[in-house]
């Protein structure tokens, strides 16, 4: 059976090791069925399986077809992986203003403080208003710091090198510095 076929099935069945195997197979599966199999595995994001086919996924995104790397970053937002902070990281110095979009929007979900300073670039370029990806990555930032959550007193606050550290206050509200 032609791979569009086994997709139709899979998706309308729900079957999940068809879905692996066209998302995972890197010959005689064309990437648009690929990237829609990969798309497919949001469905059961914790299953062993759909978990060790994005790793896999993951293992071969460099030279990925657009199409194919814009579902497996789409589903790094959905299916647990160390790898999908650092995957989403890497992809920010793409070519493509699309996929670098999907990337800050997978950092706004999954990444931690350590990816802010490959954002920071991103949301102070020039024409910045102009931008879908510095408005998507200042979103991102927002997002990170406030699943990072406040400082407790006398912590340090990471901050640009434009405005310096500051000291958190113990007696400042959540909102305050010292």
């Amino acid at each position: 059976r032609s791979a569009s076929v086994r997709l139709m099935a899979g998706l309308a069945l729900e079957h999940l090791p068809t879905l692996i195997a066209l998302a995972t197979t890197t010959t005689m599966v064309p990437d648009s069925v690929r990237a829609t199999a990969a798309a497919g595995l949001a469905s059961a994001p914790d299953d062993a399986a759909v978990i060790a086919a994005v790793e896999a996924l993951i293992d071969e995104h460099e030279g990925m077809d657009k199409t194919l790397l814009i579902a497996l970053v789409r589903l790094l937002r959905e299916v647990p992986s160390a790898r999908a902070e650092w995957t989403s990281v890497a992809l920010l110095a793409s070519n493509d203003d699309d996929v670098k979009l999907e990337a800050i929007k997978t950092l706004a979900k999954v990444g931690t403080v350590d990816s802010v300073r490959a954002l920071l670039p991103l949301r102070d370029r020039a024409f910045a208003m102009l931008s879908e990806t510095a408005g998507a990555a200042k979103d991102a930032i927002l997002q990170i710091q406030a699943r990072a959550g406040g400082g407790e007193a006398g912590a340090l606050s990471v901050a640009e090198a434009v405005t310096g550290l500051a000291i958190v206050d113990a007696e400042a509200t959540d909102n305050e510095l010292a």
